[in-house]
């Protein structure tokens, strides 16, 4: 009996997945998911807020900003050594540890106890709406940012392993993703939800325009972490490449993509 084409397409999609979770550094992968996990709680609190004389708010940050950038570097190295496929993949398995992580705080928020716990429960117990923003905006950016990070890698053919290339495809791709989860974020919780009524009060609402600056002046916060720790990621990704990490899934994804051809 043959084998379907979309039986045997998900047998390879299962063995690629083995292989790709098998092959990323656990350590690597723990730091992600942190990351991820650490943007979500720290969202809950807004850093800066200022408005003009007329009560129209007109920038504000939130404390996410202080673990986004370590996301989007965990991104850009993926998908240096591993192509943008593998780091979607594991962009979405550190989103979804996040999402898990946020419904069990959240259940145990209401567990019984024995003393006044109130203060703690209000911070595991988060805000549904602000996890929902969260996580739209996260996948929104990481498709984009391995993305167009994998398409700036072709540009540079002659020396794709060059710290000049990395540092282009990183810098540019962190920049116009960091904006689009900035501003996706800033306009999904502290404006449409909140004109909803899905939490909060509608006083705290963000005009678009802060939204805008909110997520201009924040991507170009990030970006200067980037920089910051862009030789780090360099060194990394080239130790990688030295060690042979991840060598068996790029030679099965070389292949199936040989076999699809035929």
């Amino acid at each position: 009996m043959k084998t379907s084409r979309f039986a045997r397409w998900l047998k390879d999609e299962r063995e690629e997945n083995r292989l790709l979770f098998h092959s990323v550094p656990a350590v690597f992968v723990a730091l992600f998911v942190v990351a991820e996990i650490g943007m979500n709680l720290l969202a809950n609190k807004a850093i800066v807020s200022l408005s003009t004389k007329d009560g129209l708010q007109w920038f504000g940050l939130d404390a996410g900003i202080l673990l986004s950038w370590l996301a989007f570097l965990c991104m850009d190295v993926l998908t240096k050594r591993f192509g943008a496929k593998a780091a979607d993949k594991v962009s979405l398995f550190a989103i979804l540890c996040n999402v898990l992580f946020a419904l069990l705080l959240f259940a145990v928020s209401y567990l019984p106890d024995t003393a006044d716990y109130s203060a703690l429960d209000s911070v595991f117990r988060g805000t549904p709406a602000i996890l929902l923003a969260s996580v739209i905006a996260s996948l929104a950016s990481a498709f984009l940012n391995n993305g167009l990070n994998a398409l700036l890698g072709r540009a540079f053919k002659d020396r794709p392993d060059s710290r000049g290339a990395f540092f282009v495809r990183l810098f540019v791709s962190t920049f116009v993703g960091q904006i689009l989860d900035n501003f996706l974020f800033s306009v999904l919780a502290y404006r449409f939800f909140l004109e909803l009524g899905w939490w909060g009060d509608k006083a705290w609402m963000w005009s678009y325009l802060a939204c805008f600056t909110s997520a201009l002046t924040g991507a170009l916060v990030e970006l200067l972490s980037e920089v910051l720790f862009a030789p780090l990621g360099y060194r990394v990704s080239r130790q990688w490449e030295k060690e042979g990490v991840g060598k068996e899934y790029l030679d099965f994804v070389a292949k199936r993509k040989e076999e699809e051809k035929r």
